[in-house]
């Protein structure tokens, strides 16, 4: 079996102004996907982080010209209702001058930029099977009746749509 690696091909009508740039991602790209990893899937394993990252590289692929960064504040971890937003937007990867020990946060945004930077530059393997969409095992949205899984990591089930939904949350819910 071989695997697949998450590269967005952008389609032959993109503008070159408008295609993503492939061969190296920059540092804001990175940094808006790394947080989105921490804020969606913080309590994952390094698994389903990755597969969370397949997820924004599988809709990246699907909307040639959009910016990863915008596909990422589509999830709900972004959403201004969400009370871990600020927590989100303030978690760094090093530990504060003389403070010792990095936190559990710290650590786990360390990682969460190594698989972004790897995701946005085509060097992750997509372990969901080109999904676009997930849920919680434990609810069944409506959505969902009408897919057939193409992965199940930790306690999420993932799932590969032809089409982004328009407005659909990060967890894949379409609005």
């Amino acid at each position: 079996m071989t695997r697949r690696r998450l590269v967005p091909i952008p389609s032959p009508a993109a503008s070159p102004a408008t295609r993503p740039v492939q061969d190296r991602p920059d540092d804001g790209t990175v940094d808006t996907f790394a947080r989105t990893l921490w804020g969606e899937a913080r309590t994952e394993t390094l698994r389903g982080i990755e597969a969370l990252a397949a997820v924004v590289m599988n809709r990246a692929a699907l909307e040639p010209g959009v910016a990863i960064a915008d596909i990422c504040r589509r999830f709900p971890c972004w959403s201004a209702d969400n009370p871990e937003r600020f927590r989100l937007s303030v978690v760094q990867p090093s530990v504060p001058a003389g403070s010792g020990r990095a936190s559990s946060d710290a650590l786990l945004f360390a990682t969460c930029l190594r698989i972004a930077r790897r995701a946005a530059a085509g060097l992750l393997d997509d372990p969901t099977g080109g999904a676009t969409l997930y849920h919680d095992g434990g609810v069944l949205p409506d959505w969902a009746a009408r897919l057939a899984p193409t992965a199940e990591i930790g306690d999420r089930l993932f799932y590969a749509a032809a089409e982004p939904a328009g407005g659909e949350s990060g967890s894949g819910v379409p609005s």
